[in-house]
């Protein structure tokens, strides 16, 4: 029976653990869930979780580190890449998740000093500009990209190191178990084969939200779904009649 995209991740995960690829990629659509099981599936193991959501002002120093000021001197500050290198020679630590959300986003600066980060076990090293030189243990560290677009966009000395990739085209089903039993059906179906016209599953719980917070269903539609309000009400309402 074919698995679904997060039983998917979940294997890949569970692999990785017990040493599988280590370095996995989740394509899809935004709202979908996948940042969110990077970091519940680390939790849920007693892993170390580190995160970075990505962007065009991404740079290498949002990865690495930098010097800041510290009263009147300037000290070397880790950034989430760093601190994880540093986590992963600490005997006592199980292992380390570093979450990069929204990949594809990254720049010239912030791609060269990833590409670093990602390197084999066998070679990963990084010279700081504090002359201080770290050799992680990249066999307990897990990388997670996640990127809204296809992994044919990425760059490809970025796309290589990611040899593991699951196309997310369906929302997690424990997101689903999270909103009001009449929505359900409906945040399931917001994207897959056929469907043209999604709406955000991040709208439709925030709905639920509002709806739960006290707030009436056509006010809550319109503050949700804004045009679409309408439509949306009606949808619930269809869903929940008598089958």
């Amino acid at each position: 029976m074919e698995k679904m995209p997060f039983q998917l991740l979940a294997v890949a995960f569970d692999a990785a653990a017990k040493g599988g690829e280590r370095r996995i990629l989740a394509e899809g659509p935004p709202g979908t869930g996948k940042t969110t099981f990077g970091s519940k599936w680390a939790k849920q193991r007693d892993y170390i979780c580190f995160s970075l959501t990505c962007s065009e002002e991404t740079s290498g120093q949002d990865i690495i580190g930098k010097y800041v000021l510290k009263g009147s001197e300037f000290v070397w500050a880790d950034s989430p890449g760093m601190t994880a290198w540093r986590q992963s020679l600490k005997p006592d630590v199980k292992g380390i998740v570093v979450i990069l959300n929204e990949v594809d986003k990254l720049g010239a600066d912030a791609l060269t000093q990833c590409y670093g980060l990602l390197d084999d076990p066998e070679i990963a090293c990084m010279t700081l500009p504090t002359n201080e030189t770290i050799r992680p243990n990249q066999n307990k560290i897990i990388y997670f990209a996640t990127t809204n677009g296809s992994r044919d966009h990425l760059p490809e000395g970025l796309k290589s190191r990611f040899a593991i990739r699951v196309v997310v085209n369906r929302v997690n089903p424990e997101i689903a178990n999270s909103v009001a039993a009449d929505l359900r059906n409906l945040i399931l179906n917001c994207y897959g084969p056929g469907v043209s016209d999604s709406l955000d599953p991040r709208s439709i719980m925030a709905f639920d939200k509002l709806r739960k917070a006290g707030v009436d269903p056509k006010t809550a539609s319109e503050l949700a779904f804004e045009k679409r309000g309408r439509e949306v009400l009606n949808a619930i309402k269809v869903a929940g009649l008598p089958k």
